[in-house]
């Protein structure tokens, strides 16, 4: 097991419930109505993330108090203060288990609608609903506004407080433990599917939380072939692309890429792997508080230009925290809802790519780490190397 650090688990919870509080206060609303699982954490504390296609199995009512009820699909009665630890969770309703919402839609609309006539309800928050919950609840409360908050609450999360930075740290040592082991573990005849083992066994060892993505990319690129291990084998020389992902402890994430070879790496993959860190480097150097983040990925790919490699062909980057994607987005200002300023206290992952030739054909080289912003730059907090073998 990893030694995960001792932080202050109380305030970290207070902090993010305030800013909640002061998100409601700010829109004049007195209640959100939450479903996606990272939102429901950071305001409850409550873990609703069960698999990875459970994310609308779950409900929040939250109050002006950031107190909360819970809508579960794991009861089959209603519990009234069901968490000592988490006191501030009014109570649980048992509700349509194992199945969206929106499928049990009559269900769900019966029992949340009792929550909010008995809260007494007025102006409501709402994150991320399917049209048709959205409509009932609507055509159910005439009388009641409904206000979106759904960026709003991303926005409000895109600041870390000390304890979500050391969290993030530890979820990206974890995550750079298993990087690092599958990097020294590799022979050859292995699989890509092996290689992942690997990487997911260390990190259920070292007592992640939650496993997010595990990608490996050995034969072409992701947008021309695919993001998934399917079976290939690595032989001398070959390189395998790993973008890998896990919550640690409190569900904070991470997520990394590094590419590796078995053997000794072609010259085309040495010298495209140096261009690639050189570039990197460059986008590093001008992210600091107060740099708008598409300067991150023109600069990196204007550096990948300067040494005649191609640019990366998607986001360059993406802040992280309770879910492995998260505000700002980092990537050209005409592809950006908004070219974000950074600011001290952001945790994001800065991930270029490129591609060289090898025998004739296209072969992706990534590599990515998580940052936070502090006043002087970045600092990282993914400690794997960059060694090839």
């Amino acid at each position: 097991m990893y030694e995960f650090p001792k932080i202050d688990f109380k305030k970290l919870q207070e902090d993010r419930r305030e800013g909640v509080r002061q998100l409601m206060k700010a829109k004049n609303i007195d209640h959100i109505l939450i479903t996606m699982y990272d939102n429901i954490r950071y305001a409850t504390d409550f873990q609703a993330l069960l698999v990875m296609d459970c994310y609308d199995f779950f409900t929040a009512l939250v109050d002006s108090s950031a107190e909360a009820t819970l809508f579960l699909p794991f009861l089959d009665t209603d519990i009234l203060s069901p968490h000592p630890d988490l006191p501030w969770i009014k109570r649980q309703i048992a509700g349509p288990s194992w199945t969206p919402n929106w499928v049990a839609e009559n269900i769900w609309l019966k029992k949340v609608s009792e929550e909010i006539k008995r809260e007494g309800a007025k102006r409501v928050g709402v994150e991320l609903l399917t049209y048709q919950l959205f409509e009932a609840l609507r055509t159910e409360f005439k009388n009641i506004e409904f206000i979106p908050v759904a960026l709003e609450l991303l926005e409000l999360r895109q600041i870390k407080t000390k304890e979500e930075i050391q969290l993030l740290e530890a979820a990206s040592v974890v995550n750079s433990l298993a990087m690092a082991e599958a990097r020294d573990r590799m022979f050859e005849g292995m699989t890509d599917f092996e290689v992942l083992a690997i990487i997911k066994n260390r990190m259920q060892k070292c007592g992640a939380e939650f496993i997010t993505h595990g990608v490996a990319v050995t034969k072409g690129t992701p947008s021309k072939e695919n993001w998934f291990a399917v079976g290939n084998r690595l032989w001398e020389g070959d390189k395998i692309t790993l973008d890998i992902g896990c919550n640690g402890k409190g569900g904070y994430a991470s997520d990394i890429a590094r590419t590796f070879c078995v053997g000794e790496p072609p010259t085309a993959v040495t010298k495209g792997w140096k261009g690639l860190l050189k570039a990197y480097q460059a986008g590093q150097d001008i992210a600091r508080p107060g740099a708008n983040v598409s300067t991150i990925t023109r600069t990196i790919n204007e550096a990948l230009k300067k040494q005649g490699l191609p640019k990366t062909p998607y986001g360059m980057g993406h802040g992280i925290g309770l879910r492995a994607g998260e505000l700002p987005h980092i990537y050209s200002q005409d592809l950006m809802a908004k070219d974000a300023v950074l600011e001290k206290g952001m945790v994001i992952c800065i991930e270029p790519s490129t591609v060289v030739e090898v025998k004739g054909s296209p072969t992706n080289l990534k590599v990515e780490d998580v940052f936070v912003v502090e006043s002087n730059g970045l600092r990282r907090l993914s400690p794997c190397g960059y060694g090839l073998t």
